[in-house]
């Protein structure tokens, strides 16, 4: 199998569509941009009271017959970008041997659980920029439960049926009933490790809190451009951790 389609085979873990063919070397990131529309599993997300709490999937990005599916997403919140081998930086983030993932997709399995991640989770420098990547009104903006860091809640002003949950933040530069656009900033990473902090970015329909995978609602003027960013990551971090061994 096309290396490419391996790894975005892992993006949407848990979902029906599978791909067996041998694709030929210069279809390969066509084939791992079509992997992301082809649909997009849903997650009930565990709760801190029930970590273990087996998530619903289900490949229908919106199960409500008759409503419209907009594409309200316009950016992932920071800057993915390729691998400067001199300095480990690959745009916010930076590749280190203790981290076997900075980037954890929608659906990557928990540890010690049967459950699935229901968000997109970010390892990164604790001076990076977590930036809106929608256009919302912040509905809450204060601790986490966890007590540790801070938890922004905004409702996107483009489809109101959505919540975009930012969790894991420290030095907050929204609070609630701020008007905010996409790519403005929210805070920094979380509390994580000594050298790194840590973010999430849940994407819940209101009425079931439910999550779902944020490329099933991004902007389709750059849904492409941020999936091969995302492929590109992945596939980078892979051989470095390959080549620190």
């Amino acid at each position: 199998m096309h290396p490419l389609l391996k790894i975005l085979t892992k993006l949407f873990a848990g979902k029906k569509h599978i791909l067996s063919i041998r694709p030929a070397p210069w279809i390969g990131l066509f084939l791992c941009c079509l992997l992301f529309s082809l649909g997009c599993p849903e997650k009930k997300p565990p709760t801190e009271s029930d970590p273990g709490d087996v998530p619903v999937i289900d490949n229908d990005p919106d199960p409500d017959p008759g409503t419209p599916v907009t594409g309200f997403i316009h950016n992932l919140g920071v800057t993915f970008a390729a691998w400067d081998r001199g300095t480990d930086q690959a745009g916010d983030f930076t590749f280190v041997d203790a981290e076997r993932k900075v980037f954890r997709e929608f659906g990557d399995p928990l540890t010690n659980s049967s459950s699935q991640l229901p968000c997109f989770e970010y390892h990164l420098p604790r001076e990076v920029s977590i930036r809106a990547i929608t256009n919302g009104v912040i509905e809450r903006a204060g601790p986490h439960p966890s007590g540790a860091d801070y938890e922004i809640a905004m409702v996107c002003s483009d489809d109101k049926k959505w919540e975009i949950i930012y969790s894991h933040l420290l030095n907050l530069r929204v609070a609630a009933g701020d008007t905010v656009r996409a790519g403005d900033v929210l805070g920094n990473p979380g509390v994580w490790t000594p050298a790194l902090g840590r973010f999430e970015i849940s994407v819940n329909k209101i009425k079931t809190v439910t999550s779902y995978c944020p490329f099933c609602y991004f902007d389709e003027a750059t849904t492409l451009v941020y999936q091969a960013k995302v492929a590109q990551h992945i596939s980078e971090i892979e051989a470095f951790l390959g080549n620190t061994a």
